[in-house]
């Protein structure tokens, strides 16, 4: 199955501003995004103060149009849910809602990023919220491995004065460091000139941008141990890989899915299923452009087995290097292939894959074309990879329970949604079909009445126990053959409880329907 190409189009406006305009009338919804080229890794004399952070937060309070309080209530007022998030390379802020209050939200968001006031008053208020935050991160197990790191930031946080805010904004969120996506039901031609309209007065910056240091060659594994209260030990191995426009990147990905993408991976058929050594493990791959990327495994293990783990992990990875990868393969590929389709079925999804391959590599459809290189990858590129994969290369991470010992070594679409039509088979069961031919993907949901309401104060979270067993086997599977069988497709499925029903989903690719609804049913 091929990724359908975009017929989204991209526009340098005369300030620089980048306008990405993606028309779908096939349902009456938008989302419109504003990227801004600057995060974490862009701070320069600010580095690790989180300073791209703090301003994302404060251009919340008031623009040259709206105070804090009237912003909210005009975005809402609206239909819309808006938010903002900050990364390393990125600053990224979105209003998803009805289509028709499209200049509502691009004049709210040309407000936030161009013209925020930044009241100095709210200054020190806000730096105390980023303070809980911080405090929180430091309560939290996900985060204590990076300790160090955030006593370091309260001492640089703390240094930010008022002008070196303003200062920041001033210079980096200027309009040819942004690119403006809209994805939904909506005219192109009145968005463009709305979008004009919008940003005719910002200008372009000084174009300077801070250095921003390589990371020293790897000369050797490196180690990390901490400790916190929790029950198990929390182990990260890591290797640095190649940027995202290096032709082994692909295979990366590819071998992130082998390893850890699932119960019917490798990692967790082996070192879960079989050893019994990891409580939880899987594996990702994270690559950028013109930076290198990271393959990692996460684990969680007993802290009497974790060295154990590690050395049954460095095995695990290792033997790829020599194994038949046929099956394995197939079902990475799929499973990213999947998840790729998945994003286009929503304006927010399609919007957010059309800015990031912009960000990423000026090419509106560089998800097309890096699905086709997933696909094109081979056996022997996923082995050629995995070799790379050394002790030497590693970094090692543990988080550790209080008194847990030191380890010993550290297209185009249709414009109109067909009709949905319901129908009584002749067991009585209804069946639903809400037929949509935009992406190749398959949904299934079975609906049982129950739920909270069946419960009295004996059988008090009986619903979720037995949902909570229904992907752990069947008539005709195991718990193992349906991991096996809906992975290597690239499926998945799930039961839970809501406050009248037991629910059942499941989702695929569309040409496995029979074999997804085989195991559905």
């Amino acid at each position: 199955m091929e990724y359908p190409a975009t017929a989204a189009t991209v526009e340098t406006l005369p300030n620089g501003l980048a306008l990405i305009l993606d028309p779908d009338p096939t349902a009456p919804v938008v989302s419109a995004q504003v990227w801004v080229a600057t995060g974490s890794m862009h701070e320069d004399a600010h580095l690790g103060a989180g300073i791209s952070h703090f301003l994302e937060h404060m251009v919340f309070k008031g623009t040259s149009d709206h105070d804090a309080e009237t912003l909210a209530d005009t975005v809402q007022a609206a239909g819309g849910h808006w938010n903002a998030y900050t990364t390393f390379d990125r600053t990224v802020y979105y209003i998803d809602g009805p289509a028709e209050s499209l200049p509502v939200f691009l004049q709210v968001l040309s407000g936030l990023v161009f013209h925020p006031t930044l009241p100095e008053a709210e200054f020190e208020k806000e730096k105390d919220v980023i303070r809980r935050e911080i405090d929180m991160g430091l309560d939290d197990p996900d985060n204590a491995a990076s300790r160090l790191l955030f006593n370091t930031a309260f001492h640089l946080f703390d240094a930010i004065r008022y002008e070196d805010l303003t200062g920041y904004h001033r210079d980096r969120y200027t309009p040819e460091r942004c690119h403006v996506v809209i994805s939904g039901d909506f005219n192109a031609d009145e968005a463009r000139e709305t979008v004009l309209s919008l940003t005719r007065d910002s200008v372009t910056g000084c174009g300077r941008e801070p250095l921003v240091a390589a990371d020293a060659p790897q000369l050797g594994p490196r180690r990390a141990r901490d400790t916190f209260a929790i029950p198990t030990s929390r182990i990260s191995l890591a290797w640095k890989t190649p940027a995202l426009d290096h032709p082994d990147a692909p295979a990366y990905d590819v071998l992130a899915g082998i390893l850890g993408r699932g119960r019917a991976s490798r990692l967790h058929r082996s070192l879960r299923e079989e050893k019994e050594l990891a409580l939880e493990i899987s594996a990702f791959s994270w690559t950028g452009p013109g930076r290198e990327g990271l393959l990692a495994v996460s684990a969680d293990a007993e802290p009497a087995k974790r060295d154990e783990l590690i050395e049954a992990a460095l095995a695990e990875v290792a033997s790829v290097a020599a194994s038949e990868l046929d099956e394995d393969l197939a079902k990475a590929k799929r499973q990213i292939a999947a998840s790729q389709f998945r994003s286009l079925t929503t304006a927010s999804g399609r919007a957010a894959d059309l800015a990031s391959n912009w960000h990423e590599a000026r090419d509106l459809d560089f998800t097309r074309r890096y699905l086709a290189a997933i696909q094109a990858v081979t056996t022997e590129d996923v082995r050629r990879v995995a070799a790379k994969l050394t002790e030497q290369r590693l970094t090692l991470t543990i988080l550790d329970p209080l008194d847990a010992p030191a380890p010993a070594r550290t297209a185009k679409v249709a414009r109109i949604r067909e009709e949905i039509t319901v129908h009584t088979l002749s067991n009585g069961l209804r069946l639903a079909l809400v037929p949509d031919r935009r992406v190749p993907l398959i949904h299934l949901q079975a609906a049982v009445r129950g739920g909270l309401p069946s419960e009295t104060a004996e059988t008090n979270g009986l619903s979720q126990l037995l949902t909570s067993t229904l992907p752990k086997g069947t008539a005709t599977r195991s718990a193992q053959e349906i991991a096996v069988t809906l992975e290597s497709l690239g499926a998945s499925i799930s039961a839970g409880t809501g406050n009248n029903a037991f629910l059942v989903q499941a989702a695929g690719l569309a040409p496995d329907l029979a074999t997804i609804a085989d195991v559905f049913a």
